[in-house]
């Protein structure tokens, strides 16, 4: 797994239940999807207004026609 960030530290104003939990989410997909010895991105990107997380990994990725559909329900399970 490879992190980077543009900034040593930053506080930001959040619910760190919940962001903990969409992380591990993404995480935990970025690993089931990802073949063996490929590597998983983290990148932190803070603003003067935002912090944007990205996740990235070398896995199969998501089939265009379930695209639309990844934000509408935190618990749908996608099969491929």
């Amino acid at each position: 797994m490879q992190f980077d960030a543009n900034t040593e530290e930053n506080i930001i104003k959040c619910n760190p239940n919940l962001i903990e939990r969409v992380m591990l989410n993404l995480l935990s997909k970025a690993i089931k999807f990802s073949t063996q010895n490929s590597t998983m991105y983290v990148d932190v990107l803070t603003s003067k207004d935002f912090t944007e997380i990205n996740v990235k990994d070398e896995g199969i990725g998501i089939s265009p026609k379930h695209k639309n559909i990844i934000f509408e329900s935190l618990f749908k399970q996608i099969n491929h």
